[in-house]
């Protein structure tokens, strides 16, 4: 091994001692660090236990739910504004108030 794969290997300096330690020993501190902060950050949304895939799995049906209604409702509401112009674009031609021909 030369010199410089020894320094990319052994770079980056420990915090707490001050010393060289070896790159795979820093990701490995780093993977679990990043796990015990994903476990928090679950923790805090009450996404820890054994029932939080069945938990987001309902979240996601709910708002998949609520999304098909709000467009179900969009859709109703131009209907009912599109039969309320013609009904009364109707009664005008009908009451001779509006004259197409």
């Amino acid at each position: 091994m030369s010199a410089r794969q020894h320094r990319r290997d052994v770079t980056a300096l420990s915090v707490e001692t001050g010393a060289a330690a070896p790159r795979l020993e820093l990701r490995a501190l780093l993977a679990e660090a990043a796990d015990e902060g994903a476990r928090r950050a679950l923790a805090r949304v009450g996404l820890h236990d054994s029932e939080a895939l069945k938990d987001v799995v309902e979240l996601r049906t709910l708002l998949d739910s609520w999304r098909a209604l709000r467009r179900g409702a969009l859709v109703a509401i131009g209907k009912i504004v599109t039969v309320g112009l013609l009904l009364a674009l109707s009664w005008a031609v009908g009451a001779g108030k509006l004259k197409l021909w």
